[in-house]
């Protein structure tokens, strides 16, 4: 999808595959809300007033100092290609991009976020660590992300059994 999108629409997915912020706090960011002294990224708006500091490992410091070079502090640091900020209605054309892209399942710019949580919880990031991202609960992560762990509990037991093995 992203190597079909417009530039600036690509920038903008690209950005979303590596946390997982809803879309409408990821166009609201700015670039002072990114710290280059103490890599933390701060998102000052989100659902439920969500906002937190977030430190920030090599991949995503690197893309945020790459898209804000040479931006004023006050400038959002994602932006349309005519300079206007992202709104709801000007990522829609994700599900048409996707579609070109051979996607047909018509996802939407918010299935991104679901894929990045997703893949965390997949990698055995604890629920706490993903909500905190995620700007949500640890009961909403776990409500909707709980069967994913099945294959965890398993693989937790396997290594207890192989531990107790080597102790006897």
């Amino acid at each position: 999808i992203i190597t079909v999108a417009p530039t600036d629409l690509a920038l903008f997915i690209k950005f979303s595959t590596l946390i997982p912020l809803r879309p409408g706090a990821i166009a609201q960011l700015s670039v002072g809300d990114f710290n280059k002294v103490q890599r933390t990224l701060f998102i000052p708006f989100d659902k439920a007033n969500a906002k937190r500091k977030i430190p920030l490992g090599d991949q995503l410091f690197n893309f945020l100092e790459e898209a804000t070079k040479n931006k004023l502090p006050k400038a959002l640091i994602f932006t349309r290609s005519n300079g206007a900020p992202w709104e709801k209605h000007s990522w829609k054309k994700f599900k048409e991009i996707a579609k070109s892209a051979g996607i047909n399942s018509a996802p939407t710019f918010y299935c991104i976020r679901h894929s990045v949580i997703t893949d965390m919880i997949e990698q055995g990031t604890d629920y706490g660590t993903v909500a905190i991202l995620a700007g949500t609960s640890i009961r909403i992560i776990e409500k909707n992300y709980r069967h994913l762990t099945a294959s965890h509990s398993a693989n937790a037991l396997d290594r207890l059994a192989l531990a107790q093995n080597k102790v006897a």
